[in-house]
C-alpha cells in the first residue's frame, strides 16, 4: 500500500513536470521533495515513507504505555480523570459518537 502512494506521488511530480502548477498556495511535501531529488525511481522516497509510518505507530504505543503505566501507578490521578470524565459524560459523547447518527 504504501508502495503504491509512492509511486502515485512519483507519477503525479513526474507529469507535472517535476513542479507543482495546479495548488501553488500549497506546500510541497517531504516526500515530494524526497522524489524531486532522488527520481522517480528511486526507493529511497519508499523506504522514508515506511519508516514515518513505524515511526508514528511507535510514539503512539509508548505514549498510550506510558499513560496507562503512569495511571496505574497513581491511583489519585486515575480517580480525579475518572471524575472527570463522569462528571463530563465523556463516555456517553464517545458512544453516541461511535454509534453515528440516528
Amino acid at each position: 500500500m504504501i508502495v503504491e502512494q509512492v509511486q502515485d506521488a512519483a507519477d503525479r511530480i513526474v507529469a507535472k513536470g517535476g513542479k507543482d502548477n495546479d495548488d501553488s498556495d500549497r506546500e510541497v511535501s517531504v516526500l515530494e521533495k524526497l522524489i524531486l531529488k532522488e527520481g522517480p525511481g528511486s526507493n529511497i522516497p519508499v523506504v522514508m515513507a515506511f519508516d514515518m509510518v513505524i515511526a508514528g505507530i511507535d510514539t503512539t504505543g509508548n505514549t498510550g504505555g506510558f499513560l496507562l503505566y503512569n495511571l496505574s501507578k497513581y491511583v489519585k490521578v486515575k480517580k480525579n480523570r475518572q471524575f472527570f470524565f463522569k462528571k463530563n459524560k465523556v463516555g456517553s459523547l464517545l458512544r453516541q459518537k461511535s454509534r453515528g447518527p440516528g
